[in-house]
């Protein structure tokens, strides 16, 4: 059962303490600027309740995300004594909750780890429901585990320090929860916009709310993808392979802007998603400052080949999530190369 707790960045430590005191030790997992900004006064509060805790760093971005920082991280457990007994507290955005969640799931065949998500992004989408992973040269996320948290500790506070750059980032993965589930997250999207984009605290704090909602029950009906879970990755498999050809330039949450766009063009294609409602997703993502064309050029046979190493596909076919119907519809379905190369071509023209 996942578990989130709501609490103010004064009371965290003392939350962490209340349930985890028991541990051997603590380890923090943050890349170096979430480390700087709130990972050593967190250790400095742990250590003064009492606790062991170390702070383990790594270098910032999705391109570290990847076996060598893995193996580094696994290095600095084993070289300061961490055992069965030990809490890895994944302390940063999307790709620490990834890289830490797999640490833990492999470190002496698994310990407990909480996610602590600092962005938009990782509180929405990523720090729920148990995906973690790394990325190779083949593609993202294609070496992970299913692990879930212990518990995952919302704190609204963190949003104050995001740039907007992120928080932008993070609106897609907002926008394709109400897609695939919740017609009025899209509503309180539109009808919030501008006080999302300033960055205020209490409109964010109940849209996070909304959003993880969306990703809890889909979740909870279906932990491992095997159904209603595929609806998620909507966006995601042309979303990741720009991710992937960019060398991670485009941020994720952009890159799944863009997917959401070229996928949505697919499903009108096929007859699925109707040209109005083509054009709302569209026009949301515009509210929300979201791309939706691209400048750089990426050739369609270079996207169709990072594509075929996608996780979900199936027997050799690539397959995608197709919104149908805003906020009730999905249609999980393959797609040739004959029709991608068509849409690919039309998102450029």
């Amino acid at each position: 059962m996942l578990v989130i707790k709501n609490v103010v960045l004064e009371e965290l430590a003392k939350s962490i303490k209340k349930e985890f005191g028991d541990v051997s030790k603590l380890a923090i997992v943050a890349d170096g600027n979430v480390a700087v900004l709130y990972g050593e006064s967190l250790q400095k509060e742990l250590v003064a309740l009492g606790l062991e805790v170390e702070l383990l760093t790594f270098a910032a971005g999705e391109e570290n995300k990847n076996l060598i920082t893995l193996e580094e991280l696994a290095a600095e457990l084993l070289n300061r004594n961490f055992d069965r007994n030990s809490l890895i507290v994944a302390l940063g955005g999307g790709v620490t909750g990834d890289l830490a969640g797999f640490l833990a799931s492999i470190y002496m065949r698994g310990v407990k780890f909480v996610q602590v998500p600092t962005s938009l992004l990782a509180m929405v989408d990523a720090s729920i429901g148990g995906k973690t992973g790394v990325d190779t040269k083949e593609g993202k996320n294609l070496l992970g585990t299913f692990y879930q948290a212990e518990a995952i500790y919302m704190v609204p506070e963190f949003l104050q320090t995001l740039p907007k750059v992120e928080l932008v980032s993070g609106l897609a993965e907002v926008v394709k929860h109400g897609l695939i589930k919740d017609i009025a997250l899209l509503d309180y999207l539109k009808n919030n916009r501008e006080a999302i984009l300033a960055g205020e605290i209490l409109v964010l704090k109940e849209l996070v709310t909304m959003a993880a909602a969306v990703k809890l029950e889909i979740v909870a009906m279906d932990e491992k993808e095997h159904g209603v879970r595929k609806y998620l990755n909507v966006g995601h498999t042309v979303g990741h392979a720009l991710e992937h050809l960019s060398g991670y330039k485009i941020k994720h949450g952009e890159a799944v802007s863009l997917g959401i766009v070229v996928e949505s063009m697919i499903s009108k294609e096929l007859g699925y998603l109707s040209e109005t409602d083509f054009a709302e997703i569209v026009k949301i993502l515009e509210l929300c400052e979201l791309p939706i064309t691209l400048n750089a050029k990426f050739t369609v046979e270079a996207m169709w080949q990072v594509m075929q190493f996608d996780k979900k596909n199936l027997d050799g076919a690539v397959i995608f999530a197709l919104v149908e119907k805003l906020g009730q519809a999905v249609k999980i379905a393959p797609i040739d190369q004959s029709l991608f190369t068509k849409i690919w071509q039309q998102f450029y023209a």
